[in-house]
C-alpha cells in the first residue's frame, strides 16, 4: 500500500514539475534582487547625470538672456520640456486619499506588481504547493532591502542622493506588502495542514509572523504619530526578536535559506556603528561638560536651542540631526532641523548650531515646561548627525524659498548659503527671492539676529538680485485667490496658557520693534496680510532667464499651494519649449 502511495506522488509530482518548484524558491528571489538592483543602477545614473550637470552649470559662464529665452518654440527644448512634465506628474501631483506622490504611487504599484507576479509565476494553474513555500522564500529575500531603506547610513543614500526621511516612506511600503506575503506563506501552509508545533524551527516561523504583524500594525500612521514614542521602542524590540526568530525557521528549513537574514544584521550593524562613531566624535564625551545646550524659551509656542559642537566633516544647509534630552528623557531622540551653516573661518575650533524647536505636544511641550520657570536654561543634549541630502541649488539662476513657521529652519541656513556661494563664485544664483510667513509679530524674534547678520555680509560687489519679505498673518483677514491659509493648531494648544508665563520669560513684545527696524535697514519687507503664492511664483519664474530653483518648507497648505501652483501652464512643458525656464521644487518635511 505504501509503495502504492509513492508511486502514486511520483506519478502525480514528475521531477520536471519538482525541479520548477525549487526554481521558483531557489531563482525567482534572486531574479526580483535583479530587478531592484537594475531600479538602483538607473536612480544612480539620473544622481550622477544631475551632478555632472551642476558642475557643468557652474563651469560654464552665464548666458545672455538674449540666448536663453525667445519667443518661438524649438525643438532643442524638447528633452527640458520632457523633464518639466515628468517633474509635475512624478513630484508635484499628490494622491489626495493616500498622500503620496505620483512617482511614490507608481514605485508601490510596480513592487507589487513584481513580487505577485514572481509569487505565482509557473504555478500550474496557482497551485498551492507551487507558491506556498515560494511566498516564505520572497518574503525572507525583501528583509534586506526593509532594513536597509530603514537606515540613516546606508549606500541606497550615497547612490541615489535621495536621502533616509524619504526612503523610509519606501520602508513601510516594502514591509507592509512583504507581510502580505508573508501571510500568504502562512495562509498556504495551513492548507496543506502545516503543524507548526510539530518542530522548534516552525514553531519560530509562525511567531515570527505574528510579530511582524504588529510591528506593521503599530507602525500605522494613527498610531505611530499619537504614541511615537512607544512606537519607536517597541518596533526596535520587536525587530530584533522578528530576526531571530526568522534566523532559526530559515536555518532549519529544507533546504536551509540563511543568506536571507543574515545580511539583515550586517546593513543594521553597520548603520549602528555608523551612528556610534558619529555619536562619539560629535559630543565629544572625553570633555562631558562640553555636552550642554542653551535652551530658550522664545514665546508660547517656540524655543530656540544653542549647541557648540566641533563636527568634522560639517554638514549642509538644510540638513537635520537627532537631539536626545538626558534629563528629559533618556531613551528618546527627535529630528530637527539646524537653523544654522558652518562658519567658514572655523574649520577647527567648535562652530554653533541652532535650533528652532515649535512646542506642540508630547516631547517639545516637556521641553517647555522644563524651561518655563526662569525663560532660559543649561541643558545637558547630545547630537546624532548631521543627516540627510538636500538637493543641489548652485546650477540654479533663480533661487526662491518659502516657508511658513518653523520652516525657516530650512530655509534661512539654504539662503545663508546660496549667498556664501555666490560670492566665491561657486553658484550661478543671480536672482534670490526669500518669503517668510509667520502668524505672530513676536515670531519674528525666532531668527532676527541671525537673518540680519546674513543679509549685512552680502558683498557689496556681488551682482545678485536679492529680496527678502516677511509676512505676518495674526491681524489680516483671508482674502480670496490667495491659496494659503496657515495651520492654527500649535496656537489652539498654547495660548491658553500665556496667563501663566512668569514675569521673566522672555516678553514677546519688548524690543521687537528695534528687531524690525534692524531688518528693515538690512533690506527686508515687513508686510501684513497673507502672500499671494501663485503670484509672487508666477513673477519670479517670468523674471528668470535661466533654471529656477524652489524650496519650500511650513504647513501642508503652503506646500500644496506651491506644488499646485508649479503644475500650472507657467511653468509647464509648452512655457519650455516657449523659452521659459525649467523649475526644480524642492520639499522639506520629515514626517514621523
Amino acid at each position: 500500500m505504501s509503495s502504492l502511495m509513492t508511486l502514486e506522488v511520483r506519478a502525480t509530482f514528475p521531477d520536471w514539475l519538482n525541479k520548477l518548484k525549487q526554481y521558483g524558491e531557489e531563482v525567482y528571489p534572486r531574479f526580483i534582487w535583479f530587478i531592484w538592483l537594475g531600479f538602483f543602477g538607473i536612480a544612480t545614473f539620473i544622481n550622477v547625470c544631475s551632478i555632472l550637470w551642476a558642475w557643468r552649470r557652474r563651469r560654464s559662464p552665464h548666458r545672455s538672456p538674449s540666448l536663453t529665452q525667445n519667443n518661438g518654440s524649438s525643438l532643442k527644448r524638447l528633452p527640458s520640456a520632457i523633464l518639466t512634465g515628468s517633474r509635475i506628474v512624478a513630484y508635484r501631483w499628490r494622491i489626495p486619499a493616500v498622500n503620496m506622490t505620483f512617482l511614490e504611487i507608481l514605485l508601490t504599484c510596480c513592487y507589487i506588481i513584481v513580487l505577485f507576479c514572481f509569487e505565482f509565476l509557473n504555478t500550474q494553474h496557482l497551485g498551492i504547493r507551487y507558491f506556498a513555500n515560494r511566498a516564505g522564500h520572497i518574503a525572507g529575500a525583501q528583509l534586506p532591502l526593509i532594513v536597509a531603506l530603514s537606515s540613516k547610513n546606508n549606500m541606497v543614500q550615497l547612490l541615489t542622493g535621495v536621502s533616509h526621511e524619504k526612503l523610509n516612506l519606501m520602508h513601510r511600503v516594502t514591509s507592509r506588502v512583504t507581510l502580505v506575503m508573508v501571510w500568504v506563506h502562512w495562509w498556504a501552509k495551513h492548507t496543506q495542514a502545516f503543524d507548526y508545533l510539530e518542530e522548534a524551527w516552525k514553531a519560530c516561523g509562525w511567531v515570527a509572523g505574528i510579530v511582524f504583524s504588529i510591528m506593521v500594525l503599530i507602525s500605522l500612521q494613527p498610531i505611530r504619530k499619537r504614541f511615537y514614542e512607544f512606537f519607536y521602542l517597541t518596533h526596535v524590540l520587536l525587530s530584533l526578536i522578528f530576526l531571530i526568530l526568522a534566523i532559526i525557521h530559515c536555518n532549519n528549513a529544507s533546504p536551509p535559506v540563511p543568506q536571507y537574514i543574515y545580511p539583515c544584521f550586517i546593513v543594521w550593524g553597520l548603520d549602528r556603528i555608523g551612528r556610534l562613531l558619529r555619536y562619539l566624535v560629535v559630543n565629544n564625551f572625553i570633555r562631558t561638560k562640553g555636552s550642554a545646550g542653551e535652551l530658550e524659551l522664545l514665546n508660547h509656542d517656540a524655543l530656540r536651542l544653542t549647541i557648540k559642537r566641533r563636527v568634522p566633516w560639517g554638514w549642509r544647509a538644510g540638513q537635520h540631526a537627532f537631539l536626545a534630552f538626558p534629563t528629559i528623557n533618556p531613551t528618546q531622540s527627535h529630528p530637527f532641523t539646524i537653523a544654522t551653516i558652518p562658519d567658514a573661518n572655523n574649520e577647527i575650533k567648535e562652530n554653533e548650531l541652532t535650533f528652532v524647536i515649535r512646542v506642540r505636544t508630547g516631547f517639545t511641550k516637556s521641553l517647555r515646561d522644563h524651561v518655563q520657570s526662569d525663560g532660559t536654561c543649561q541643558l545637558r543634549v547630545f547630537l546624532d548627525g548631521p543627516y540627510g541630502a538636500p538637493p543641489d541649488i548652485t546650477p540654479y539662476d533663480t533661487c526662491i524659498f518659502l516657508a511658513g513657521g518653523s520652516g525657516i529652519s530650512y530655509t534661512l541656513p539654504r539662503l545663508a548659503e546660496i549667498i556664501r556661494q555666490a560670492s566665491k563664485s561657486e553658484a550661478c544664483a543671480r536672482r534670490v527671492t526669500f518669503v517668510w510667513v509667520v502668524r505672530e509679530r513676536s515670531h519674528i524674534r525666532w531668527i532676527s539676529s541671525r537673518l540680519t547678520s546674513t543679509l549685512s555680509a552680502v558683498p557689496s560687489t556681488l551682482s545678485l538680485d536679492l529680496s527678502v519679505s516677511i509676512y505676518v498673518t495674526s491681524s489680516a483677514e483671508e482674502l480670496p485667490g490667495q491659496g494659503y491659509t496657515e495651520s492654527s493648531d500649535s496656537s489652539r494648544s498654547s495660548k491658553s496658557d500665556l496667563e501663566k508665563q512668569p514675569s521673566n520669560v522672555i516678553n514677546e513684545k519688548e524690543g521687537i520693534d528695534a528687531e524690525v527696524s534692524a531688518l528693515e535697514n538690512a533690506g527686508v519687507q515687513i508686510c501684513t496680510g497673507r502672500p499671494n503664492i501663485p503670484e509672487i511664483l508666477e513673477a519670479e519664474v517670468g523674471k528668470s532667464v535661466g533654471p529656477v530653483s524652489v524650496d519650500v518648507s511650513g504647513p501642508a497648505p503652503l506646500v500644496s499651494t506651491v506644488r499646485s501652483t508649479l503644475s500650472s501652464s507657467f511653468a509647464g512643458p509648452l512655457s519650455v519649449l516657449k523659452g521659459g525656464p525649467t523649475i526644480q521644487l524642492n520639499v522639506e518635511s520629515f514626517t514621523m
